[in-house]
């Protein structure tokens, strides 16, 4: 009997630690909550803005907007009859094409870029604008070409205008303020956008008309040409300058491309050597006077490209 006893209570002895270790291992499979730990945030990159049209640039200078309906008018009257008269024009590549305003070239019976008094290069053929102050010429042989820019003007910027202002050699330093619309009315009736420019300084000294530079190419600082000079208000001492639409316009419905970038004249003026550019520019006859003779019947037209 005391045997029987001894062994019930070692069986029961084994059974409870069994039981025991299978709870602790219980214990210890069962994973334990913890809560978890948010991941750390990846800070985020701000998107760039786009740059406003009418931001400032670097340099502190606005760009100018684009031509609208609301830019103020200005009048030219162009007179009822052709008559000849002296212009300005630059060169567009070493070939023979040349640049120069409207009403210097049309209605003329002959058109003659100078090289020496009284001898030049006859244009060949004229291309005229049909909405803008703006015509292309071409002769036989050219000289040393300019660049135009591709930088949207800027309010305040400077710009130097070369060419032959009452057919003597001349030029203007200006400051850009703004647009117009510029309407002729006369023998041809045109409506075009166009820069205004504030007149600084001009060589030589006066304060009489522009007449005579009209065509001749506007340099920004950097040596390429923003523009054609076509009027001027001397009351008001505004110069008023073709728009590079105008311009690109032009180019392209006469089927002429200028010479490259690479091998074009960048005089880069200054307000310290602006004078002296000038005369360097006509000597080479990047920018050259411009005769346009009248004698023949006013329905002549000039030839088109």
């Amino acid at each position: 009997m005391r045997g029987s006893f001894l062994t019930f209570l070692v069986i029961a002895a084994l059974v409870a630690v069994g039981v025991l270790g299978q709870l602790g291992q219980l214990e210890r499979e069962t994973p334990r909550y913890e809560p978890r730990r948010p991941l750390p945030e990846t800070p985020r990159r701000p998107r760039p803005e786009a740059p406003r049209p009418d931001a400032a640039r670097p340099d502190g200078m606005r760009p100018l907007p684009a031509p609208s309906p609301g830019d103020p008018t200005v009048d030219i009257a162009v007179p009822a009859e052709a008559r000849s008269a002296t212009g300005t024009a630059f060169s567009l590549d070493g070939r023979g094409l040349w640049m120069t305003a409207r009403h210097v070239a049309d209605g003329c019976s002959r058109i003659f870029i100078l090289t020496g008094p009284r001898i030049g290069y006859l244009a060949r053929s004229v291309y005229i604008h049909r909405t803008a102050d703006v015509a292309i010429l071409r002769t036989d042989r050219g000289a040393p070409h300019i660049a135009f820019s591709r930088e949207t003007p800027r309010f305040n910027q400077t710009a130097y205008h070369y060419g032959y202002p009452k057919g003597e050699p001349g030029a203007v330093i200006s400051t850009l303020i703004g647009r117009a619309t510029m309407r002729a009315r006369g023998r041809y009736n045109t409506s075009e956008p166009v820069l205004v420019w504030a007149e600084k300084a001009r060589v030589p000294e006066g304060d009489e008309h522009l007449g005579g530079i009209s065509g001749g190419p506007v340099f920004d600082t950097t040596g390429h040409v923003i523009g054609t000079t076509v009027a001027g208000s001397v009351r008001r001492g505004r110069v008023f300058t073709s728009d590079m639409s105008s311009i690109r316009a032009a180019l392209q419905r006469a089927s002429v491309t200028p010479a490259d970038e690479a091998s074009a004249t960048v005089p880069r003026p200054t307000p310290g050597n602006w004078v002296e550019i000038g005369a360097e520019l006509r000597r080479r006859l990047t920018v050259a006077k411009v005769v346009c003779l009248v004698d023949q019947p006013q329905g002549w037209r000039p030839r088109t490209f």
